[in-house]
């Protein structure tokens, strides 16, 4: 995350990709908005806030972050799970391992990682 004039603006454009190899033509073009509209890191940088400001050392689930930002995870669930994704690809929250420390491993080894419900628990660094 950059300083800019004052206030924290995300990386741009990400890199780590938003659509897979075999996505339709349709996933290239949304993830192009997202892009280019600046919803992205609008949305990372509502994610990250959230994290830092009810930062525990427990850390949070996807579907926990998405209750605490409006109160129904139903409404937001997906995208929280997105942003948390493209954060720890930034080093900015990673998933929160058994002896307390942050993982930023594409794909650690599940058995290593705290889980709440079957869900992996994250944490901002």
């Amino acid at each position: 995350m950059n300083d800019i004039a004052g206030q924290n603006v995300m990386e741009f454009p990400p890199a780590y990709p938003l659509s897979h190899r075999d996505d339709p033509g349709t996933s290239y073009a949304a993830a192009d908005r997202l892009i280019n509209s600046g919803e992205l890191n609008r949305q990372e940088q509502e994610v990250y806030e959230v994290m830092k400001r009810h930062n525990r050392p427990a850390g949070y689930t996807a579907k926990e972050l998405a209750y605490i930002m409006t109160g129904d995870y139903t409404k937001n669930y997906f995208k929280v799970q997105r942003r948390l994704s493209g954060l720890r690809h930034k080093g900015k929250a990673g998933r929160v391992k058994i002896d307390g420390t942050i993982t930023f491993a594409e794909s650690p080894d599940r058995k290593d990682l705290i889980e709440r419900n079957n869900c992996c628990v994250w944490r901002a660094k």
